[in-house]
């Protein structure tokens, strides 16, 4: 057998190797960040709760502010889908899956090729004004088709997603605490 054909056979060996390891390593995701506004929380629940405020306050209105987006209802099953040329932005849709107000607001979160997720808000009241509790929660490969699957479990692995969305969610609850407490 030549050199050749072992060299084939071996890096057809190491590319099945990684493809069964990007199916069995953990494909779950949960990011979580957190805030103390000095605002009532019924007031920061209405930021956050109707998604005709998001763009006031939202990381991804900051990044394309010529992002466009349509709303449909309020409340329970209120969504929202945007439109952005911007690659961080890009195109997707969230509906509220939950809503208790003043406590709690969970929606659906639908981004396309790029996957599906779970977020949520919870409103404490304590001293000093409400903690804010923005997460979210996914599994990478939910949504991918199976050839990509693999690489959206390695995803993970190469970027800190904690860190990069995390990022994203401190800068939207730093826009959130600006427009809460400004009068």
């Amino acid at each position: 057998m030549s050199w050749l054909v072992k060299a084939a056979y071996g890096i057809a060996g190491l590319l099945g190797a990684v493809l069964v390891l990007g199916y069995t390593l953990p494909d779950d995701l949960h990011v979580e960040r957190r805030i103390v506004i000095d605002a009532p929380q019924d007031e920061i629940f209405a930021l956050v709760a109707d998604f005709r405020n998001w763009p006031k306050w939202s990381p991804w209105a900051e990044m394309d502010p010529a992002a466009t987006y349509v709303f449909s209802g309020s409340g329970l099953r209120q969504t929202m889908h945007w439109e952005s040329g911007h690659p961080a932005v890009g195109v997707g849709s969230n509906e509220i899956t939950l809503y208790r107000p003043y406590d709690e607001m969970r929606f659906h979160i639908e981004l396309g090729k790029d996957g599906r997720g779970d977020g949520r808000f919870i409103l404490l009241p304590g001293d000093g004004g409400t903690e804010v509790i923005w997460s979210v929660t996914a599994n990478l490969r939910d949504g991918q088709p199976w050839f990509r699957q693999p690489r959206a479990t390695f995803m993970q692995y190469l970027i800190d997603l904690d860190e990069a969305i995390g990022g994203e969610y401190e800068m939207g609850l730093r826009n959130l605490r600006e427009v809460a407490e400004t009068p």
